[in-house]
């Protein structure tokens, strides 16, 4: 009878901690808790892209800083430059683990915090490296030299682009307005940011001589829209050879599909008796999608070579374990080329997204899906590539998806 006071004393404690730890996980998935913790997610990515965007503008001071004085000038900035290299690559990884267990673990949103707050200190300091570098560069500068530099600079990288409108021209006269969207895309990015470096210049070329102004942020703009450029310019021409590598495979690639679908009617009578129903309508299904898209193939190559890839993905699915593992390489070798060749233009036009978007989110998983790509090459055997292919495939989507939403989001503020 003593022991029941002792009894009711810890029932009671227990039951109110249970009571209390559902409270707390009631509290934490209320909207408010929820839009609380956006928010940090919010502001961490913010912080990310700050420390990205100065880390970009000290490489173009530091590169304006090299060409006028060799090296001579002090390194202060370098220094704090490497350091917030660092730190933004720690960060970023940090980002990237907590961004994974967003929805599964209660402190991913303390890391997210904390990772803001470092990007955060390495802003700080790199900032305060920029100013007193800043201040060097108007008390030493060489203006008038530089500025002809930076117009020799345009004069070569436009001499270097050429005509970009040959490539849609090219494209456009044998494949659909969708084919070489990605191409006109670029192309506009292009056009706009020559416009905007020459526009800089202009001013740098007309307050050269005035006396007390300084054009080092002219200068600064120019090269930074000249970068923009030359991104521009690649994504243009890895749009185009997309097009054109993807025209000369899709015969191939609906070729193998066929004999895929074929060695799977093969395969059926191994399936077990309950499941050869479902497997038999996955392969009719296959086999109509193929022949629904054969028509396209010259027109829209890279749009059937992807459909292709995604009709492959459901025939492995349906498969199962009928296949052996010979067959399953097999099948994997078949497949590979072409999503690779999917992977990579889902990457260069998710790239593309990124570059004009501010979303960490979206680089995140652009990296996943560069690094997902690098993984298939090092993978053991093809069905190990394949999947690293189609992670690389699912992060480039996702990646454009995020870009698209942060600029919608941006241009309707």
């Amino acid at each position: 009878m003593d022991l029941l006071p002792w009894v009711v004393v810890f029932g009671t404690t227990g039951v109110l901690c249970v009571v209390l730890g559902l409270g707390i996980r009631g509290f934490r998935r209320t909207p408010r808790a929820r839009a609380r913790r956006e928010v940090t997610w919010q502001n961490t990515g913010t912080a990310l892209l700050r420390l990205d965007t100065a880390i970009e503008e000290s490489d173009i001071e530091l590169g304006l800083a090299g060409a006028m004085y060799g090296g001579t000038a002090p390194r202060t900035l370098a220094a704090a430059r490497a350091r917030a290299a660092n730190a933004r690559d720690d960060a970023f990884a940090r980002y990237q683990l907590a961004l994974e267990r967003k929805d599964t673990h209660p402190g991913a949103v303390r890391e997210a915090r904390h990772v803001g707050d470092l990007a955060n200190r390495a802003l700080l300091k790199l900032e305060s490296a920029q100013l007193e570098h800043q201040k060097w560069l108007t008390a030493n500068a060489d203006a008038p030299t530089e500025v002809v530099a930076a117009r020799e600079r345009f004069a070569a990288l436009t001499t270097g682009i050429g005509d970009p409108s040959a490539l849609e021209r090219d494209l456009s006269a044998r494949f659909a307005d969708d084919e070489w969207e990605p191409v006109k895309s670029a192309n506009r990015s292009l056009a706009d940011a020559l416009a905007s470096a020459d526009g800089a210049l202009q001013r740098a070329e007309r307050n050269v001589h005035t006396p007390g102004a300084s054009v080092m942020a002219d200068l600064a703009a120019a090269e930074r829209a000249l970068r923009a450029a030359e991104a521009a310019s690649l994504a243009a021409d890895v749009a185009h050879k997309a097009v054109v590598d993807a025209s000369l495979a899709v015969a191939h690639e609906l070729a193998s599909v066929r004999a895929d679908i074929a060695k799977g009617v093969a395969l059926q009578q191994h399936v077990p008796a309950n499941a050869a129903q479902r497997v038999g309508e996955e392969l009719e299904r296959a086999l109509n999608a193929v022949e629904a898209i054969e028509p396209r193939a010259g027109a829209e190559p890279t749009a059937v070579i992807a459909e292709i890839s995604r009709i492959r993905d459901r025939l492995d699915v349906a498969l199962g374990n009928a296949r052996t593992a010979r067959d399953r390489i097999e099948g994997a070798r078949n497949a590979l080329p072409g999503t690779t060749a999917t992977a990579r233009r889902a990457i260069a036009h998710a790239e593309a997204m990124v570059m004009q978007s501010s979303s960490a989110d979206a680089r995140v998983r652009l990296t996943e899906a560069t690094d997902a790509l690098a993984a298939s090459r090092a993978a053991d055997d093809a069905v190990a590539a394949l999947d690293a292919v189609r992670r690389a495939i699912r992060h480039a989507e996702d990646a454009t998806a995020l870009a698209q939403f942060a600029r919608g989001a941006g241009s309707s503020n």
